[in-house]
């Protein structure tokens, strides 16, 4: 079977799908079979099997097409973070309007109704909003940013940027979704 899957997003999708949680709980699975996992943007995911590039594409919402569609097998924590040394304070989505926002592609579509209409492509803070299709960059540009928020996984945040060298005790996780 291929497989459709995201870019490394540690600790979920590691060593270009060789290991991880999410690629160990696909393996269990599917244990009678053979997999080839095909990495791809997240935008692309969704239409992986429509598109013949795969039997199985993973990560994606169900729409009203001909496709089966599992339940949820993972839960994502999604958080905004900043810097302590911005000194921002979020309590809101809507305190997220006047900063740099960086996120994954299409997060604007799974955030909910109120960072939709923030953040869709007609909003006039889109200007304000960068989606990244590799996560590990992502973090990297929140790193060499001085006054951006980062929208993400507490857990894929955590991993990577402690791959990175970077310290969590410089950041303050925002629990906004």
């Amino acid at each position: 079977l291929r497989i459709a899957i995201s870019p490394d997003i540690p600790p979920y999708v590691m060593q270009e799908a060789q290991g991880g949680l999410e690629v160990d709980l696909i393996k269990a699975s599917f244990s009678d079979h053979e997999l080839q996992f095909v990495q791809m943007p997240y935008a692309d995911l969704q239409t992986a099997i429509g598109k013949h590039r795969a039997d199985v594409s993973v990560g994606v919402r169900a729409t009203d097409d001909d496709v089966f569609y599992s339940e949820n097998y993972l839960t994502f924590v999604n958080v905004a973070v900043s810097k302590n040394a911005a000194g921002l304070e979020l309590s809101s989505i809507a305190d997220l309007k006047n900063h740099r926002v960086l996120t994954w592609q299409n997060a604007y579509r799974e955030l909910g109704d109120e960072f939709e209409t923030l953040f869709g492509p007609q909003s006039p803070q889109r200007k304000n909003y960068v989606e990244v299709a590799d996560q590990t960059k992502q973090v990297e540009m929140f790193w060499s940013a001085d006054d951006a928020v980062i929208v993400i996984d507490r857990n894929i945040f955590s991993h990577i940027s402690k791959d990175l060298g970077h310290s969590l005790d410089d950041v303050t996780l925002h629990f906004l979704f």
